[in-house]
């Protein structure tokens, strides 16, 4: 997940297709927190880019997840990645 994170910074319309499978990326609740965080950041950089590809169901997933979720940097970037859907 750190290479898609580290791509994502470089070219994130390279990874514009994976912006589909985003609530299943996150989903992956059960995995390490340095999966979240870059997963999370990997989504923020894509929908920087191009706002249209965030799916309608992300938001949903992404307030389960706080819900549920109590470890920081998880929340955190979590959290920015919300109010990026949001601001929009």
């Amino acid at each position: 997940m750190m290479l898609l994170k580290n791509l994502s910074e470089e070219k994130p319309e390279v990874l514009e297709p994976l912006a589909k499978y985003s609530v299943d990326i996150l989903s992956k609740k059960y995995f390490s927190h340095y999966w979240h965080e870059n997963a999370t950041k990997m989504l923020i950089n894509l929908f920087k880019k191009n706002k249209e590809i965030i799916p309608k169901d992300l938001q949903d997933n992404i307030d389960n997840i706080l819900e549920e979720e109590h470890r920081h940097n998880v929340t955190k970037y979590l959290s920015s990645l919300n109010d990026d859907i949001n601001s929009q």
